[in-house]
């Protein structure tokens, strides 16, 4: 294949990079997004530039691979139950990396257009394994690239938005500005490490930038979203052991429609792929898989007693 000259393949970007531009002119509407959307990058710009400026993490990979095919990172292999061994590959926002103390500590991170928290009841009942396996990964990946020991910092996610901010009464200028930066603050697990925690954090104690109490006495408060190295490893390894079994039965050809019920959430109420599936609740013999409903503290005594690798 022969690719065409240079300064065919700059016009053609030019041309490219005018369309674009000239999209967000087209109407009233248009411009009127195009300010929204420059709004938005502002503010996420400057959260960011605040992670950077007060934090010892460093972007390594953004828009980051795992796959054989000329990824950064290698993918992650996992031996089915059957002996048979599974190449993950996938792609993750962002990952963030420190050495400190002959150590890597790696953090994931998933951009949101709305607050997310992390579901450890979802990941336990194998409902959202991505950001578990995606750290994993990173994990290994790095492992065999730096030949260093590694370890899991945490799971982030990081809204990209203008908040809204809805109160009863007037709020002053500082007010809002501080109620908005609570909900672009940084949501989901941590590793429960004082050390670690101001590498991402110097200044730790403001809580504006991550979801982390600090005591006056030095200590985190109980309500802090952080979990000991234990902890944080059986995540990883059952949510590895949960991707080996769903590859088991994917490749036994098991694709007969199970839908779940998790308290008052039924996934077919908003799935766009029923005609699809043709599953009908009303038919004889069609139930639910029901969900048990656990609370943080029960799952994480399940992994403990049950889990994974």
């Amino acid at each position: 294949i022969r690719r065409p000259p240079r300064s065919t393949q700059s016009r053609s970007s030019a041309a490219s990079d005018v369309y674009k531009r000239q999209i967000f002119n087209l109407s009233a509407r248009h411009r009127y997004l195009k300010s929204c959307l420059e709004k938005i990058l502002a503010r996420a710009l400057k959260v960011w530039h605040q992670h950077a400026r007060r934090g010892s993490f460093r972007p390594w990979w953004v828009e980051a691979e795992f796959s054989p095919k000329g990824g950064p990172l290698p993918p992650l292999e996992l031996q089915t139950p059957s002996g048979l061994i599974l190449s993950l590959e996938g792609r993750v926002d962002r990952i963030d990396g420190v050495e400190h103390r002959d150590k890597i500590y790696l953090r994931v991170i998933d951009y949101k257009s709305n607050p997310t928290d992390l579901d450890l009841v979802r990941i336990y009942h194998a409902l959202s394994l991505q950001l578990p396996l995606y750290l994993a990964a990173a994990r290994e990946g790095v492992r065999q690239l730096r030949g260093k020991e590694v370890e899991a910092a945490g799971i982030l996610y990081l809204p990209i938005q203008t908040p809204l901010i809805k109160r009863k009464a007037p709020v002053t200028p500082q007010e809002a500005e501080n109620l908005r930066k609570e909900v672009l603050r940084a949501r989901g697990l941590f590793l429960h490490d004082l050390e670690v925690l101001r590498l991402m954090d110097r200044e730790l104690e403001k809580g504006d930038l991550l979801p982390i109490r600090v005591k006056k006495d030095g200590t985190l408060h109980s309500r802090s979203p952080v979990v000991e190295r234990d902890k944080m490893k059986k995540m990883l390894d059952w949510a590895c052991s949960q991707a080996r079994v769903l590859g088991e039965k994917i490749l036994e050809g098991e694709v007969a429609p199970r839908p779940y019920r998790l308290g008052r959430e039924k996934p077919c109420d908003t799935c766009p792929y029923g005609s699809v599936c043709g599953l009908d609740p009303l038919l004889p013999g069609v139930e639910w898989r029901a969900l048990e409903p656990l609370t943080p503290e029960e799952v994480w005594e399940r992994l403990l007693q049950e889990g994974g690798g």
